[in-house]
């Protein structure tokens, strides 16, 4: 019987890849804001959402330009065609 081996960061797939990416953009703006996940967990529940909800604002924006960008190289090397 065959051992189950976890995927590759190459093969690991595509929503697990995103989901990984989104984390990454949403420590780069707690970063910006001079905030670790410790101390962000020490504040109050209310200002605590209010900055994870401008994180995942900034995630959103830096994601759909990541995936602007690629769509836009494949286009220029000819890999899909505008819509």
């Amino acid at each position: 019987m065959a051992a189950l081996v976890e995927p590759t960061p190459q093969e690991a797939p595509l929503e697990d890849r995103h989901a990984q990416l989104e984390m990454m953009y949403v420590e780069e703006y707690l970063a910006f804001r001079k905030l670790s996940r410790e101390a962000l967990n020490r504040l109050p529940e209310e200002e605590r959402k209010v900055i994870m909800r401008e994180a995942m604002l900034y995630a959103s924006g830096q994601l759909a330009d990541a995936e602007t960008r690629s769509r836009m190289l494949q286009e220029l090397e000819g890999k899909i065609f505008p819509m």
